[in-house]
Parts: C-alpha cells; structure tokens; sequence
C-alpha cells in the first residue's frame, strides 16, 4: 500500500511538472526539493524527504584532507522532514574544479540508519550531479548502501542550497 501511494504521488508530481513547465518563473522551483527513498531496506526508510524543510542548510568550501585529495563544497540539508515521519540530513561533497559529486550520504537522524557512496576518483559518484547554477542536486535512480545491510534507491532534485558568498567554485 505504501508503494502504491508513492507511485500515486510520483505521478501526480509529474503531472505537476509537466502542466507548468511552459510557465516560465519560479513556479517549477516550488516542485523541487523531494528525494524519493523507493525502495529502501528497512522497509521502514520508504518515503519522500522534502529538503525544502530542511534548517540548517549549508555550504561549506572544504581545503583537500585525508578523505578528499581535491578541494571541495560540502552541500548539507539537516532536519529534513518526510514522508515517513523521520528526519533526515542529505550530504553531498562535490570537486570545487568540475563540480563532480565524491560523495553522497543520506542519514536518518532518529536512527543508526544511514546509506552512503564515496568515490573520489575521476568518475566521483555517478547518478548523482550538482547543477551549481540553479544550486541544486539530482539523484537519478542511484542506490546507495550503508554498513549494516541499509539500502534505499534515491531519485529526485533538491531544493536550492545556499550560495557560498566567499567561494564561487561552490555556487557557480
């Protein structure tokens, strides 16, 4: 039932998009901000994290370090609210050079839930992309896994993060 409703709400939001994108303005900059976890592993961890809700939300430039050869802006959502009632924080590091995702994390807060890929070679992490003009992120069907057997396919586009006034590679 849970499945069917997610579908349900995925093709009404398409149907949104769709009769306003011929509108022009922000009006579709109000459709974006859900992540949908379908399916996810617990079962539990299905749901849509509107990332619109999320407080803080930050954009840190980073220096290279031990887990990162390459300097590069960390994208925080924390406290976002879903559909399944839990809180979430949604991390995305990407390279300040080209903008490719090193990686992406999705923790329930409430929990020791979490899912996660890193890769910091030429590649990064693919399925998942950084649009630093309109200061966005895309999931495109990408599965994640966490340590413990936690799984969850994540697709959609986040709200707007903030722009970082002091470094332009992690805003444009």
């Amino acid at each position: 039932m849970i499945r069917l409703r997610n579908l349900v709400g995925a093709a009404a939001l398409a149907l949104g998009v769709a009769a306003l994108s011929g509108c022009g303005g922000d009006d579709n900059k109000a459709l974006l901000g859900l992540l949908a976890l379908d399916p996810a592993s617990p079962s539990a961890q299905v749901g849509s994290i509107n990332t619109n809700t999320a407080n803080p939300r930050t954009n840190e430039a980073k220096g290279a370090d031990a887990d990162f050869p390459d300097e590069y802006c960390e994208i925080v959502f924390h406290n976002a609210t879903s559909t399944n009632g839990k809180k979430y924080m949604v991390l995305v590091d990407f390279r300040q050079s080209d903008g490719v995702v090193v990686m992406a994390t999705i923790d329930d807060l409430g929990s020791t839930w979490d899912v996660y890929e890193k890769n910091t070679t030429l590649a990064g992490v693919s399925g998942v992309s950084v649009n630093r003009s309109a200061r966005t992120i895309t999931f495109t069907q990408k599965t994640l896994n966490g340590e413990a057997g936690e799984t969850a396919t994540i697709t959609g586009t986040t709200g707007a993060y903030p722009a970082n006034l002091v470094n332009e590679a992690c805003t444009k």
